[in-house]
């Protein structure tokens, strides 16, 4: 069975349905070939690149028909999304930083054990939430909303550390901000396939 990554990245860019079936199709189809021919591990580097290629045009066409009042409401769902997750986080950290002061802890020191693993929770609720709100796109919702959590860790991050911020802080949350707020995105998407195949499976059974 082939990965599901080139199902999941074409729906989550809203790939038109026949142009998905059919490219879902080929895939399979040359996939199961080349296990036979090449091995389960050479097939499924061919599928990887083949994902790639596959994907970008659906990117750039979706990209391209971004109007102005879609471009607009999928920030505005993106804004939307990053106030219901970055509201609570804010408050969790600043009680958090506020306790660990009264016993003489800098947050700082704890950014590793506890700082980035509640971050990357934040992107992938985030990126689920954004998913969720934009049906039509939600990887894209969910990129874009990675984007703006990205650059709002950056500032956070100089404001919050200052002088005591190190190259960890800077270099490593922005990136982990975006990858983990993507994988929410692709964690919606797998959910809506898994829907659609259980209620299809359903409807043939009654049928």
């Amino acid at each position: 069975m082939p990965p599901r990554m080139a199902e999941l990245l074409l729906e989550g860019f809203g790939a038109d349905p026949g142009y998905r079936d059919a490219m879902l199709g080929d895939l399979a189809e040359e996939f199961g070939e080349r296990v036979d021919r090449d091995g389960l591990a050479a097939a499924r580097r061919w599928y990887a690149r083949e994902t790639v290629r596959s994907v970008w045009p659906v990117v750039r066409t979706w990209i391209r028909g971004l109007g102005w009042r879609d471009a607009r409401h999928l920030f505005g769902l993106a804004v939307s999304s990053w106030l219901l997750v970055a509201i609570p986080l804010f408050v969790v950290l600043a009680i958090l930083q506020g306790l660990l002061a009264l016993v003489g802890i800098l947050m700082a020191d704890l950014l590793p054990l506890l700082f980035l693993p509640l971050l990357a929770a934040t992107g992938v609720a985030g990126g689920a939430v954004a998913g969720a709100l934009h049906e039509r796109a939600p990887l894209a919702a969910a990129a874009l909303l990675g984007a703006l959590f990205a650059v709002q860790q950056t500032i956070g991050v100089a404001l919050a550390f200052g002088p005591d911020a190190t190259w960890v802080t800077q270099l490593i949350v922005p990136p982990l901000m975006l990858a983990c707020t993507v994988a929410g995105g692709l964690l919606r998407v797998a959910a809506v396939l898994r829907s659609r195949g259980e209620r299809c499976v359903s409807a043939s059974r009654a049928g």
